[in-house]
């Protein structure tokens, strides 16, 4: 007769093989971890190293800001926009002093190069590779008001990181209030090159919510996304809308008391861009705002203040100062304070007192650059003319000649080369 007898594992028998196991992971677990977070660090040590040498390879020629970084990496194989690295919780800026990238860690402490381990951030001019430098915090709510009558929602905000929990709000409609102020209590917000812009509709559009930016500083921010791709005015296909604080404005939008400084914004394929609005084809008011050490970069109407004025409802109260602010423009189309006036001839009302002062160190220029812009992109210095491509709806190009004006006060128009500056001179004054 044959034996089906068969020994199997007992039950002591299988807890001790488990205990075996699960202390054999206890152990080599966190061992795992561990290799895996210095080889994360170690990585990104090695990143850094290897962009501080692309940079230190420039000689003496300094960055001016984040985009000329980019380019300079960008130049050296070295992709480092949207960059970040591996370690958990760790970010790469570039101080833009020493220009020189720095791996810092959750704490706000510079884990690499370690030369630099005791810098204190905070009093530092940074700017995060990955355009998105801080996370949002929720103001108290003892700095959130409501007015039910106006239907008015006023937020107070002393950090950097509540003025993005409030854009982040705002975009998302988050916000039941038609009406929202947005008080700085003149304090200053260091960004850190993270994107703030305001654009609660489609397409990068403001439209709905009439919005109040008040009483401080913002400093640092960055702004490379277009918000909106297909066709535009001109009736060619394209992106566009890329702003600093506000996109397309088509309600109300107020910015008072502000000072913006160290603001860069650059898109070489996008028409409106401009560092407090990419388009203001609602009603905007500027009222008493200095703009300061800023760049905006773009294809096509490209302005300091706005990429586009459209209508007769903007306006300007007070003073408002752009001192060291640079208009790059690949395409045409730009001016130091408007890229473009459109469908009226009085965009714009100044009222009593009112004016821009341009200090003497703004200036308008052609960015060369051959990101995605074609053969036909060009300028010749003889005849003043700047040729650029415009895609059509089938995916062709065509190329435009413009005039282009690089000592034009405010508006150059494209197509027929017009410097509306007339519309401004009396209340534009250079220093």
């Amino acid at each position: 007769m044959k034996n089906t007898n068969k020994k199997g594992f007992t039950i002591v028998e299988l807890v001790i093989v488990i205990a075996v196991i699960a202390i054999l992971a206890a152990v080599l677990i966190p061992t795992f971890a561990s290799i895996i977070k210095k080889a994360n660090l170690s990585a990104d040590q090695q990143a850094v190293r290897q962009m501080n040498m692309i940079l230190a390879a420039e000689g003496a020629v300094t960055k001016n800001n984040i985009f000329e970084v980019y380019d300079a990496l960008s130049e050296s194989g070295f992709s480092a926009k949207d960059y970040k690295p591996l370690t958990s919780g760790a970010k790469f800026y570039w101080d833009e002093e020493l220009d020189r990238i720095l791996l810092v860690d959750e704490n706000d402490k510079v884990i690499y190069p370690v030369e630099y381990k005791d810098l204190v951030l905070a009093e530092r001019t940074l700017s995060n590779l990955a355009n998105k430098a801080l996370d949002a915090i929720k103001p108290d709510d003892s700095k959130i008001a409501k007015d039910a009558t106006n239907d008015t929602i006023t937020i107070t905000v002393s950090k950097a990181e509540e003025y993005i929990w409030v854009v982040e709000q705002f975009n998302d409609n988050s916000i039941a209030e038609k009406n929202i102020v947005i008080d700085l209590n003149n304090a200053t917000l260091d960004m850190r090159g993270s994107s703030i812009v305001l654009a609660n509709a489609a397409d990068g559009r403001i439209e709905g919510k009439n919005i109040t930016i008040q009483n401080g500083t913002i400093k640092n921010i960055t702004s490379i996304d277009a918000a909106y791709k297909g066709e535009g005015g001109d009736g060619h296909d394209g992106v566009y809308y890329v702003g600093g604080l506000l996109g397309d404005v088509r309600s109300t939008a107020v910015v008072r008391n502000i000072t913006i400084e160290n603001a860069q914004i650059k898109n070489t394929n996008a028409g409106n861009a401009g560092i407090i609005a990419a388009s203001a084809n609602g009603k905007v008011t500027v009222d008493s705002v200095t703009v300061k050490d800023s760049t905006v970069i773009g294809h096509r109407t490209v302005g300091g203040l706005f990429g586009l004025i459209s209508g007769t409802a903007n306006k300007f109260i007070g003073t408002t100062t752009m001192d060291n602010v640079t208009v790059g423009t690949v395409g045409g189309r730009s001016g130091l304070i408007a890229g473009s006036a459109g469908y009226t001839n009085v965009p714009v009302v100044f009222e009593s007192e009112a004016k821009i002062v341009l200090k003497n160190n703004s200036k308008l220029e052609i960015y060369y650059c051959d990101q995605n812009t074609g053969d036909g992109l060009g300028y010749d210095e003889a005849t003043g003319m700047i040729t650029s491509y415009a895609l059509k709806s089938n995916g062709t190009t065509e190329t435009k000649a413009r005039k282009f004006v690089p000592d034009a006060l405010c508006v150059l128009q494209s197509d027929n080369a017009e410097d509306l500056s007339s519309i401004f001179s009396a209340n534009v004054v250079k220093q």
